[in-house]
């Protein structure tokens, strides 16, 4: 039996090293000349690379980094998604065990009464002549071994799916918390907006109050008309309702943080300003293959190339001839009595099958020309994906730089408005401007303001996005 199983080894050996894969693990996927050309033109990207990939580096403040921790321990699709890591983790764990033989036991007791017209009945053969009894038993307790050797790395290319599917998964999972981060930080510094804008809003009403007193005053004295009270009042009011619509906004905003947070009301207590986030101005893009590493979305179609590869190599082997070695030993009996009786009971059986499909129209080979085409598709696919995200970096820091050189047009419009409305205040309590005039100043002013807190909104979001485009570390 040594020599058998030596004779079988030194066959699955020779078949393994003949053994050829149409896949190719090596991939050159094309660097789009854009990423290059940005690269050249913006001097400002440097090289250093503890500013790449960690959050807490590009996001200082100590209040939203807690909210983000608590974020990606709590969110409830977050939770599902490691429970999909979970499985995949079983299913990597089953395909490492394909290579091992399948080792059944069987125990069986069988009592067989024959009927008097059976071919073994009285009518018949008449069993009952030659063994004394009108029935057979049969006893049997056996250990059944069956393998078939990974000749053509069928199992192999099993196993190398499994990982690249579970690697793919956890792409997705990276997506997911950098998808997390930056709704939290959306919902963080919109809530900070809103409380701004109320600041802002309730600064006009005092100032819009003030003024329709001095109205009121000046008409009083015969100084003005009753048109102009009426405009100071309806500015009043009009603020006054901008505070109820901002105040609701507000509980909407929260609302959507508690969901992230995956409780009914979130306990952190926000404050703070717009302004006080602390942008690193030495952005960090990275090398194209850095890219192509760090980007979630890149990666996941760099694993799917992988798999649909191993798929391909898994598909060629099937065209192949299948091996199959058995060995079957046990005891087995017809009497209970001598059931493990030793040497009598003793059996073994040892068996192996070739197979080889030979028509079965054309079912492997289509599935696999199939394969080679789904490996060009993510080969494609990859390409696509890196270059979108090239582009797409490329166009959020050309946003950056114009956002930002917005904000600054929009400091120096605000300077100017923010002197306008003291020296028109000044102006009309003298009397030699009408309140038309300080008015249109006011809401110069209001829509100022609060196009100078979007604007800044939007330039945290732009440099969020330039992380989460290319990576980091949640």
């Amino acid at each position: 039996m040594l020599k058998i199983y030596l004779k079988y080894s030194l066959l699955v050996l020779l078949c393994q090293s003949c053994a050829t894969s149409n896949y190719r693990g090596a991939y050159d996927f094309e660097v789009p000349k854009v990423f290059e050309d940005f690269r050249k033109s913006n001097t400002s990207l440097v090289e250093n690379p503890e500013l790449k990939r960690t959050r807490k580096v590009f996001i200082k403040d100590a209040m939203l980094n807690t909210i983000i921790d608590s974020v990606l321990s709590k969110n409830y699709n977050l939770l599902i998604a490691l429970k999909s890591i979970e499985k995949f983790e079983q299913r990597f764990k089953q395909s490492k065990a394909a290579n091992i033989p399948k080792i059944q036991l069987a125990i069986v007791a069988s009592k067989n009464d024959f009927s008097d017209n059976s071919l073994n009945g009285s009518q018949g053969f008449n069993l009952e002549n030659s063994l004394g009894k009108d029935y057979v038993e049969y006893y049997l307790a056996e250990i059944d071994l069956n393998w078939e050797p990974d000749i053509w790395l069928k199992n192999k290319n099993s196993k190398k799916v499994a990982i690249a599917r579970w690697l793919k998964e956890q792409e997705v999972l990276k997506k997911l918390k950098i998808d997390l981060v930056q709704k939290t930080v959306d919902a963080y510094y919109d809530v900070l907006l809103i409380d701004s804008k109320l600041d802002i809003a309730n600064k006009n009403l005092a100032l819009s109050d003030s003024i329709y007193r001095t109205v009121k005053i000046k008409k009083e004295f015969g100084y003005g008309n009753e048109l102009e009270v009426q405009q100071a009042l309806c500015q009043v009011l009009e603020i006054q309702d901008l505070l109820q619509v901002l105040a609701n906004e507000k509980i909407l905003r929260n609302n959507g943080l508690s969901i992230l947070l995956s409780e009914t009301n979130h306990s952190f207590k926000i404050n703070g300003r717009l302004n006080d986030f602390k942008f690193n101005e030495n952005l960090y893009l990275g090398t194209p293959n850095e890219l192509l590493v760090n980007n979630p979305s890149v990666r996941e179609n760099v694993l799917e190339f992988e798999k649909s590869g191993y798929l391909s190599a898994k598909a060629s082997s099937n065209r192949f001839p299948n091996l199959n070695v058995g060995l079957t030993t046990g005891l087995n009996s017809f009497q209970s009595g001598n059931w493990f009786s030793l040497p009598g009971s003793f059996f073994n059986t040892i068996a192996s099958s070739v197979t080889q499909p030979l028509l079965n129209g054309k079912l492997l080979k289509t599935e696999y020309e199939i394969s080679k085409i789904e490996v060009d598709q993510s080969i494609l696919a990859v390409n696509e994906k890196l270059l979108n995200t090239t582009v797409e970096v490329s166009t959020k820091l050309n946003t950056y730089k114009s956002v930002k050189k917005s904000l600054e047009n929009n400091t120096k419009e605000l300077n100017v408005l923010e002197k306008a409305i003291m020296n028109a205040s000044l102006l009309y309590k003298e009397g030699e401007i009408d309140y038309v005039q300080v008015l249109l100043v006011q809401q110069n002013l209001l829509n100022t303001q609060i196009k100078s807190l979007e604007i800044h909104k939007n330039l945290i979001e732009t440099y969020i996005s330039i992380y989460t485009l290319i990576g980091f570390d949640t």
